[in-house]
């Protein structure tokens, strides 16, 4: 058998278009178009997304919390935007002693001058 698909205005056979469960019938539209409005749906929502985040900034401001001993203190998360790098390689440089940190209650305070001094010592390529 076959069916009229509004959206390519062909007929095409009854393989061509998906089954649905709850309808007990076959879809309007063909696989064909039914996936080139699938994936016209998905770049528009990627659009919309890339437009809400933030651009990437070169010069990151980061409030830091500055006790007596003169030490630029952040949380991880302020710490991963100045570095540039997710919390899990924060933690995992943390680990290797790269980068120097602090418990104060539950927080973990990162310090800054320390991923300056690791950036720092970076081979050059």
């Amino acid at each position: 058998m076959t069916q009229f698909c509004p959206s390519c205005e062909t007929n095409k056979p009854d393989s061509e278009f998906y089954q649905q469960s709850r309808r007990r019938g076959r879809m309007q539209i063909c696989k064909d178009c039914h996936k080139a409005r699938v994936s016209a749906r998905r770049m528009k929502r990627r659009a919309e997304t890339s437009e809400e985040t933030e651009p990437m900034i070169e010069n990151v401001k980061v409030e830091t919390v500055a006790p007596a001993s003169g030490r630029r203190l952040a949380t991880i998360k302020e710490a991963c935007r100045y570095g540039k790098f997710s919390h899990t390689k924060c933690y995992e440089l943390i680990s290797a002693k790269r980068i120097k940190a602090y418990k104060f209650d539950t927080r973990t305070l990162v310090d800054l001058d320390s991923i300056d001094t690791m950036f720092a010592s970076l081979p050059e390529m």
